[in-house]
């Protein structure tokens, strides 16, 4: 079993199997860092330091090293998000029952069953909408990208303390926003779908 994930890793790496998306160097998104709490999915992994790589019982190991599904034996369900609060707030008003009625962020939707997991994590998901008084001119960005993955965790009874597993995930989205080339009048309306795997 080891052996044939390795020449699937190893085809996978020497194809360059994977996807780019151009967007307009204007637009307000940077990439995406996985290393901030915001960005991680398992709140476990956030208190090792943003990384989790030798702990399985992690419902969401698979988001940070897909081979701990591999010693997984059993089938759960499982979601993470946080607080929707882009104020700063302390760990008693955190606490207050009324942040649990607020807006929530949901970062990661997982389904287990031994050695295999699915999963759908929502992105980014960006809208800025004002006025640009230097230009005199509109500006709006609508940016929405989510991905599908699976996960495949698998060990040879032979040699029980090595462990592999493979993601692959399928990356959806829409970018909408408002153009103006310089030196140009009119305003263009770009409404692209983006699609692609990692």
């Amino acid at each position: 079993m080891i052996k044939h994930m390795l020449i699937v890793l190893g085809w996978m790496f020497l194809t360059g199997l994977g996807a780019q998306f151009y967007l307009p160097a204007h637009l307000p998104i940077t990439e995406y860092d996985y290393r901030i709490p915001g960005n991680n999915v398992s709140p476990i992994a956030i208190g090792m330091g943003g990384l989790n790589l030798t702990y399985g019982a992690d419902y969401f190991a698979a988001g940070s090293n897909p081979a701990l599904l591999a010693d997984n034996k059993s089938t759960f369900v499982a979601s993470s998000f946080r607080l929707g609060n882009e104020e700063a707030i302390d760990l008693l008003q955190a606490m207050r029952f009324s942040n649990v009625l607020k807006a929530k962020q949901f970062g990661y939707f997982t389904l287990v069953s031994k050695s295999v997991g699915w999963a759908y994590q929502p992105l980014a998901s960006i809208n800025i909408t004002n006025w640009n008084t230097t230009a005199e001119e509109p500006q709006y960005y609508d940016y929405q990208l989510d991905s599908f993955q699976m996960t495949v965790g698998a060990k040879d009874n032979e040699y029980e303390h090595i462990s592999a597993g493979l993601t692959v995930k399928y990356l959806t989205g829409r970018l909408v926003y408002l153009w103006k080339p310089q030196n140009i009048q009119y305003t263009y309306f770009i409404d692209n779908k983006v699609k692609g795997f990692a």
